[in-house]
């Protein structure tokens, strides 16, 4: 039974426990109310060929008067209080017949809509896509930097979601966390969720329930990946570490980090490994302190260091028309910053490995490529508490690692019928869609098209910067609907 209880804690951490004291205890869960206004439900659409998109307009409008004019008695998946002539009613119907009507035909698409007029109205249909058993999903989970206060609140009307919160919100609490989750993510008057101690564990938690929620739905993957941090997520869902060992090493991580004593950044940069080297020489010359932290992608890495060789860096970025963004932390992970506190870090997971004793066996069906080596990684090296010291420590391969998932994709639809599409579905969990261009360029350099085959990277992002949580979440199982993966649709929305 693993235990982090704060009096177990070595050196400074005892101190750091003791010293937060803004506890927000008591809070009424029943305060956590999922948004209001209505939740767009997800439209499944199907058309025996990809021409003639009249004809779908017609052949809804059609579905749409037949599921309005429909005895209420059919209504059992709705809830029994809900007006037999709401439009989340209808749409209810509506969605059972498409289904009905034989939706699993060759070419879908879907739509997202509040209401039959808004489903009419849409000049937001999917394209239509040709349903192939070719498929790879892939889960990508994002590092830090991309925390943004109410980050998937709007889920929160999910079942599933909220009490997966709850549950890793519980477990903080046994650790002696002086803070509430929710009250940190969804309530607090004055966000604290840049800081590392809170953003941590919070992202961490909120890419499990993230996890669990996509998975009710019965999309599992194949292959999961993650950026730094991330990686906490990706072992978590790999089976290699239990909900209990994932969220202590991201507290811990969180309460550590607080402790690096030297004032440094990280800069995204829009340059490869190599083209960005010349600008770091010059920086190095000056006499300050910077190294590739993260190779994002073969056209983009982030630049970790001193404060002073950032700012040097951007004016020597900006001099060339590069693009460039700081990362929203306060340290220089992935760099000589985090030795001081390196030591610490270990020690506070010491028996991590045995500690795991819900998972009995080197792994599931589930392969994680590892951004620290670029290469599979085994369950068993996920439960050592060095492989976490030097994901916070060593450079982040993460173009590495896509090439490794990309490669077991194409091995994996290998032996598939030749002419078939193949469609790679990388779904990023995590606040922000920030993978997005690397996961786009990395494909772009090494999965191309090949004699008689083509294949698609089908990227989805379940959440985004101020967007409608539910909205960003159903267009990913939409896509899942369209390549012909997902079950059905009704129970989504």
């Amino acid at each position: 039974m693993e235990t982090m209880a704060v009096q177990h804690q070595p050196g400074f951490l005892q101190r750091e426990a003791r010293l937060r004291k803004e506890k927000s205890l008591g809070i009424d869960l029943s305060r956590i109310n999922a948004p209001a206004g209505p939740s767009p439900k997800l439209i499944p659409i199907c058309s025996p060929s990809p021409d003639d998109p009249s004809n779908l307009k017609a052949s809804l409008e059609s579905l749409i008067q037949q599921a309005k004019m429909q005895d209420s008695d059919s209504d059992s998946d709705s809830d029994s209080d809900s007006d037999p002539d709401s439009d989340s009613v209808i749409l209810d119907r509506l969605v059972r017949n498409l289904m009905a009507e034989g939706v699993w035909t060759c070419w879908r698409s879907f739509a997202l809509a509040s209401s039959p007029a808004e489903l009419l109205e849409s000049r937001g249909l999917g394209r239509l896509v040709r349903v192939t058993d070719r498929h790879v999903v892939c889960f990508v989970f994002t590092g830090s930097g991309s925390q943004w206060f109410n980050m998937g609140r709007e889920l929160l009307r999910f079942d599933v979601f909220r009490r997966s919160l709850e549950a890793s919100g519980e477990i903080l609490d046994e650790m002696g966390c002086q803070w509430s989750l929710f009250n940190e993510m969804y309530f607090r008057h004055e966000p604290r969720i840049d800081e590392p101690g809170v953003f941590q564990p919070a992202v961490t938690a909120l890419q499990i329930a993230l996890t669990d929620l996509i998975k009710s739905w019965n999309v599992r993957p194949a292959v999961v990946i993650g950026h730094s941090s991330g990686e906490i997520a990706a072992a978590f869902v790999k089976g290699a570490i239990s909900r209990r060992s994932a969220l202590r090493i991201a507290f811990v991580r969180g309460l550590v980090s607080h402790h690096i004593s030297k004032p440094g950044g990280m800069l995204a940069v829009g340059l490869g490994e190599e083209a960005v080297q010349p600008v770091l020489q010059e920086v190095r010359k000056e006499g300050h302190y910077a190294v590739v932290g993260c190779t994002n992608s073969p056209r983009s890495v982030t630049v970790s260091g001193d404060d002073e060789a950032l700012a040097a860096s951007e004016a020597a970025l900006n001099h060339k028309g590069v693009f460039h963004q700081r990362v929203r932390v306060s340290n220089a992970y992935h760099s000589g910053h985090v030795d001081e506190v390196a030591v610490e870090y270990r020690h506070a997971l010491a028996g991590l490995k045995s500690a795991s004793e819900e998972v009995e066996t080197d792994g599931s069906d589930v392969v994680m490529f590892s951004s620290l080596t670029g290469e599979e990684v085994r369950a068993s090296q996920l439960r050592e508490a060095s492989y976490w010291v030097s994901n916070l420590r060593d450079r982040v391969r993460f173009s590495e690692a896509v090439q490794g998932a990309l490669r077991l994709a194409r091995e994996e639809t290998a032996a598939e019928e030749k002419g078939e599409s193949t469609a790679v579905l990388m779904t990023e969990l995590g606040p922000h869609p920030a993978l997005k261009t690397p996961l786009r360029q990395t494909f772009q350099c090494n999965y191309g098209e090949r004699e008689g085959e083509s294949t698609e990277l089908v990227y989805g992002s379940l959440l985004a910067r101020n967007r409608d949580a539910v909205r960003t979440t159903l267009e990913t199982m939409g896509q899942y609907f369209q390549w012909g993966y997902v079950a059905p649709p009704t129970a989504v929305g």
